[in-house]
């Protein structure tokens, strides 16, 4: 089952995105029992009652979807803009592969043409820079594959990382698929850091790639994608965030897109502090220009009025608080789950129950870097200070217990305050030069969701 699944009973399966739960017949609990202890097989309603769990990120394949593509169905797309000697290591690890590189406005365009000439390697040369969004869309247009792979020009591959990507594209419902994306090993604290907890990495475990669930985006350092969705694929209004939009819109149009963490992609940390703080920030500014363009979807926290009410209740020191609110929101889940479950209280207590640990360092994190201006506002008093200090540290420590283990928790936690606050002050940057607000506002969930669309795609310049 796929990550944040839960079986409360034998006929009721909740997760999913968006979060939902779903009564299985007797057949279907039957067919449950199968999947999980002998897979697919041969059997034709297992299969429709799986790919119905995949619809739904209950489930993640892992199973034959059919013939899938080749590495001749795939060309390369590098956007660049200098970095020749990046794109010349990268090259040379793309042997035999059809690639295009596109130069987005670089002041030495012939040192690259020379070295995409090297290579074999389609060169298309941008007179002024336009980003990568365009750069991209600029080498999609060429493309006569069936698949088209966006690669930066500064990441590192090996081994056979394409040929284990692709046969998701065999499921004709999959628009894209993305790696993980881990940092380069650099020297020092910061190096460490980056490598254990790079804002690209997204985590161990494969997924459903959309708004609401697990995995909400995967970043265009590493993407394939249908040629067919293109050429004018990404927003070229957008300098950030390009990616993020894009993986929303074929959500939006009903296309899944899949996230295959055994496949790993290297990408290195920004050179120097101020660089890799910049970064930080710029990504923090995107916020807005989505939020613009999938209102709600952008907002830093998600849940009911009541569970977002006890958890800021918990970390501003009123724990008696917190347990009373959240034991008003379980009976009122014990309620919306009589029809479907035998035992609603039951379901209902551990539902609330099992996320409860893990999701407390998420939403200390998503405070901290959402909202430290109003959280450095109430330091002017003792409560405030404390409920600061331990969301800090909560966020920090949460975050070294999960990945960074390598580095010493006071560095890891330091760094990670760092990259937290850096964001949030790009995050406030965007929302005071738009004057949108719903990057900063909580989404209320009311209930539980589902949803059925057909596939398409609109295309944006």
């Amino acid at each position: 089952m796929a990550p944040g699944t839960t079986r409360l009973e034998r006929s009721v399966l909740v997760g999913g995105a968006p979060f939902r739960a779903m009564r299985l017949s007797d057949p279907a609990a039957v067919a449950l029992d199968e999947l999980t202890a002998a897979g697919l097989g041969d059997d034709a309603v297992r299969a429709r009652f799986a790919r119905r769990l995949v619809a739904a990120g209950m489930l993640n394949p892992s199973w034959p979807l059919g013939a899938g593509p080749s590495l001749s169905d795939v060309t390369i797309v590098i956007p660049v803009k200098d970095r020749p000697r990046e794109l010349e290591v990268l090259l040379a690890s793309l042997s035999e592969m059809t690639t295009i590189v596109v130069d987005d406005g670089s002041t030495e365009p012939d040192v690259l043409r020379s070295i995409a000439a090297h290579h074999d390697a389609r060169f298309v040369s941008l007179p002024i820079s336009r980003g990568p969004a365009a750069a991209r869309n600029a080498g999609m247009a060429m493309v006569t594959t069936a698949l088209t792979c966006f690669l930066d020009s500064d990441c590192i591959v090996d081994g056979d990382w394409l040929n284990a990507l692709i046969p998701a594209l065999a499921d004709p419902l999959v628009a894209a698929v993305a790696p993980r994306i881990v940092g380069a090993r650099g020297g020092g604290s910061r190096g460490a850091f980056e490598h254990a907890a790079s804002p690209l990495d997204l985590g161990p475990a494969p997924s459903l790639v959309r708004p609401g669930g697990s995995v909400t985006f995967v970043p265009a350092a590493c993407l394939v994608v249908r040629t067919s969705l293109g050429p004018s694929l990404f927003d070229e209004r957008l300098t950030v965030g390009e990616d993020v939009d894009l993986i929303w819109r074929l959500d939006e149009a009903g296309w899944s897109v899949r996230y295959e963490p055994t496949v790993r992609v290297t990408h290195p940390t920004r050179g120097s502090i101020r660089g890799w703080l910049a970064q930080r920030w710029s990504y923090g500014t995107s916020a807005s220009a989505l939020d613009e363009r999938h209102p709600g979807v952008a907002a830093p926290l998600g849940g009911s009025a009541l569970t977002l009410a006890a958890w800021g209740a918990l970390f501003g020191g009123l724990p008696i608080t917190a347990l009373g609110l959240l034991g008003i929101d379980t009976a009122r889940l014990a309620r919306r789950l009589r029809p479907l479950a035998a035992h609603p209280t039951q379901s209902a207590i551990r539902l609330a129950a099992t996320p409860g640990t893990g999701a407390c360092p998420t939403l200390a994190r998503q405070v901290l870097r959402s909202y430290a201006p109003l959280l450095a506002l109430s330091l002017l008093t003792r409560r405030g200070r404390r409920a600061t200090m331990g969301i800090t540290l909560i966020a920090g420590l949460g975050r070294w217990l999960r990945t960074g283990r390598r580095l010493d928790p006071v560095s890891f936690i330091a760094w990670s305050t760092a990259d937290d606050l850096a964001y949030c002050g790009g995050l406030w940057a965007g929302v005071l030069a738009t004057r949108r607000s719903g990057a900063l506002r909580p989404r209320i969930v009311r209930g539980l969701q589902s949803s059925a669309r057909d596939p398409k795609i609109t295309s944006r310049r």
